[in-house]
């Protein structure tokens, strides 16, 4: 997301799914957001659905465990939630059994954690002007943008 050229622009670019998250630094996000803002047509939107902010995450150690069966298999995931520094850290663990064997995967995630006054700030420092929407789509919060 921080570097990449389309050679063309566009009425609406979408970030969501929280993943500006993966940007992890605030010099990538402003990075990301000034990429998106050269692929901004001049009366588009940018419309960003941010991940949790630094001060909403709360990693606890929580464990979650969700689980699915099929006639080919069965799987487990659990994950624990931490942080290091600015970065919220997230830990899958995998069990995927399927005929006569069962195998172990782990992926590590690890997401920036801004606050809404550095995504704002971001926006700004790319040529945007953004606005902070609480309940945007699903209830999730969003961000819109539009060039200075």
């Amino acid at each position: 997301m921080v570097e990449f050229d389309l050679e063309q622009t566009y009425d609406v670019i979408v970030c969501l799914f929280s993943s500006i998250g993966y940007v992890r630094t605030a010099e990538n996000l402003v990075r990301a957001i000034s990429c998106f803002r050269r692929h901004l047509a001049d009366d588009g939107l940018v419309i960003l659905e941010p991940w949790f902010r630094l001060d909403t995450w709360q990693p606890a150690g929580k464990v979650t465990m969700l689980t699915a069966e099929t006639e080919l298999g069965k799987i487990c995931c659990m994950s624990t939630s931490s942080m290091t520094g600015l970065r919220s850290v997230i830990d899958f663990h995998y069990l995927i059994g399927t005929t006569g064997e069962v195998r172990y995967l782990h992926e590590r995630h690890e997401l920036g954690l801004f606050t809404e006054a550095e995504i704002i700030a971001g926006f700004a420092q790319a040529g945007l002007t953004a606005v902070y929407h609480e309940n945007g789509f699903s209830g999730k919060s969003i961000y819109i943008a539009h060039r200075l």
